[in-house]
């Protein structure tokens, strides 16, 4: 997606792939990302752009990442034009998401894991003012990475800092999520509550299943890129610039219909599947 000339060798600075090679794989994941979510994306900020002031407030970690969904499939639909029009300046905008989106589906699982296994937690801090500090340190540390725009690309260091510490959270949280489930739902046999129990167990399993679809994702993504350039050496440079890390990079940016396909099903507009309900 973005070109890997920016290398601290001479002759990989040097190297430039044929447009039409990177084009036509960014495009493709682009225009397959885009029309899967076109039918979700839309409708999902509707829904969630329509709801009263307070309900909006609660959904504002979700309100931020179906932006960020926005933002990232623009830049798959345009990056294509990247050696054209942008030139250097548009990659900073790439590294801006390329290191913040991890983050971004982190304080949704982390809200998750609240609401959950800290419900008295997750009220005190429900107010609007905690989850805007929260947004502005990530978004913080998303910009960040726009300093070293044309330099974190070679500092693995830099995405794995961010990667590491999310993918381990988000195994605690859906952990926790997963005793908590188990706990009561023994609890509530005792009290024989079923109508209340199913309608806890199916909340906690969908967040259950919301931090799990999210980690694969952030894996999927991810990974790719990261194993490639952890063995960059055993490719030859043109091999790895024009072909292995595009392709890796492309992965990065797709799966955005996934948070506002989830996101109706949590509105009711679509319905749930049938693991959730028993």
């Amino acid at each position: 997606m973005i070109e890997t000339q920016n290398s601290t060798s001479v002759n990989t600075t040097s190297l430039k792939c044929p447009v039409t090679v990177w084009n036509i794989m960014i495009l493709a994941v682009g225009a397959t990302d885009c029309v899967l979510s076109l039918p979700f994306l839309p409708w999902a900020l509707w829904v969630l752009l329509r709801r009263s002031q307070l309900l909006l407030e609660t959904e504002l970690f979700v309100l931020n990442i179906l932006l960020a969904d926005v933002c990232c499939i623009i830049i798959n639909l345009i990056s294509f034009l990247n050696s054209l029009v942008f030139s250097n300046s548009f990659q900073n905008l790439f590294w801006i998401f390329f290191n913040g989106y991890p983050l971004f589906q982190c304080s949704v699982c982390f809200e998750l894991y609240l609401a959950v296994v800290h419900p008295v937690t997750f009220l005190k801090y429900k107010p609007l003012r905690y989850k805007a500090v929260c947004l502005f340190f990530m978004w913080l540390i998303a910009f960040t990475s726009f300093t070293f725009g044309s330099t974190v690309i070679n500092d693995l260091n830099v995405l794995l800092s961010v990667i590491i510490p999310v993918v381990c959270f988000q195994t605690f949280f859906s952990l926790s999520i997963l005793k908590v489930l188990k706990r009561s739902t023994a609890g509530d046999r005792m009290r024989n509550q079923e109508r209340e129990r199913e309608r806890k167990n199916c909340i906690k399993k969908r967040a259950l299943v919301v931090v799990c679809i999210f980690q694969i994702k952030l894996v999927v993504n991810y990974l790719p890129f990261i194993v490639f350039s952890i063995f960059k050496g055993l490719f030859q440079i043109r091999l790895y610039s024009c072909y292995v890390s595009q392709l890796a990079l492309s992965i990065c940016f797709f799966g955005h219909f996934i948070h506002s396909f989830l996101y109706l099903q949590k509105a009711g507009r679509l319905p749930l599947p049938q693991f959730l309900l028993h």
